[in-house]
């Protein structure tokens, strides 16, 4: 390395970047995520939402995984499957209602503040923890993230992707590993 004062400039940049995400259309008009709100409140499935809503199911899921972190939707019984319609309260009204109330702009983008950026070692180490079988928590170690959201975005990323196989979720709509992230990621989401 050539010194330059104290400072030293480094003769190699980081490895190439993956930027997780990329390819999804993350754009919702603000009416529409309005409308899934609405649907997952009234008990509708994740497959008929999806299916509605003429949207990919990644897309979908990372919509929910959003409202979810930003409680404008509640944990359901049934998960992702037909479930008895919420209750509405005047609390969870105005959260969404204030949500949308200082945005001017008609369309929501999603997971516009994470960090969606990995190095190509992360993801490739991903892909293959995850094909051994790890858990997203042991992956988040390894690849050192401390935000196991992040690790759940790049799982969500890497499916949509096809680099690795479907998403975890069992017969009862609940991920298969991981215990509780994302509050069982939303009872099954």
């Amino acid at each position: 390395m050539k010194k330059r004062g104290k400072y030293k400039k480094p003769q190699f940049r980081t490895k190439r970047m993956y930027i997780a995400l990329e390819d999804m259309d993350l754009e919702w008009e603000t009416e529409d995520v309005k409308i899934v709100i609405e649907m997952w409140d009234e008990g509708s499935s994740f497959s008929f939402i999806t299916a509605f809503m003429d949207r990919d199911p990644h897309e979908v899921l990372a919509l929910l995984f959003e409202l979810r972190e930003k409680q404008m939707i509640r944990d359901r019984s049934a998960g992702i499957f037909t479930s008895q319609p919420l209750e509405i309260t005047k609390s969870h009204q105005n959260r969404i209602n204030c949500s949308f109330i200082n945005t001017e702009s008609e369309t929501y983008t999603v997971m516009i503040k994470e960090n969606l950026v990995f190095n190509e070692y992360q993801a490739l180490m991903f892909d293959e923890m995850w094909k051994n079988g790890a858990t997203l928590a042991e992956i988040s170690k390894k690849i050192k993230r401390k935000k196991l959201k992040d690790i759940l975005l790049l799982m969500l990323d890497r499916s949509f992707n096809e680099k690795i196989g479907d998403l975890p979720i069992g017969m009862d709509g609940r991920f298969l590993s991981d215990g509780d992230f994302m509050g069982t990621c939303l009872k099954s989401i």
